[in-house]
């Protein structure tokens, strides 16, 4: 009798998407609430979740907040060239996945 095992390995994503307050945001970012309302009604950071009348940003709008930071204040970038360079990436950021999709069909 042969001795077979069968080992299933099962992956769980432990991550869970963490959603901050109006007010952890804009300490952690350390960005004028108001460059923060503008980027959100924008619609280039999103407003999660609205929970009692306030907006939640996850560690996503974090991440590009502090991008947000860098232009504007390291290197003095306003408001409407922020929202240029940001839409700018975003189709960048399209295109490489269009041309990820393409390749990946070629092979």
């Amino acid at each position: 009798m042969s001795d077979t095992r069968t080992h299933r390995i099962m992956l769980y994503n432990s991550s869970q998407t963490r959603f901050y307050s109006e007010e952890e945001t804009i300490q952690i970012s350390r960005l004028d609430p108001q460059l923060i309302r503008s980027l959100c009604e924008d619609g280039f950071i999103g407003c999660h979740d609205i929970v009692e009348e306030q907006a939640r940003f996850n560690t996503e709008d974090l991440t590009l907040l502090r991008r947000v930071r860098r232009l504007y204040n390291d290197l003095g970038v306003n408001l409407e060239g922020i929202e240029i360079i940001l839409h700018l990436r975003n189709q960048l950021e399209a295109l490489q996945n269009e041309l990820e999709h393409y390749q990946r069909r070629e092979r």
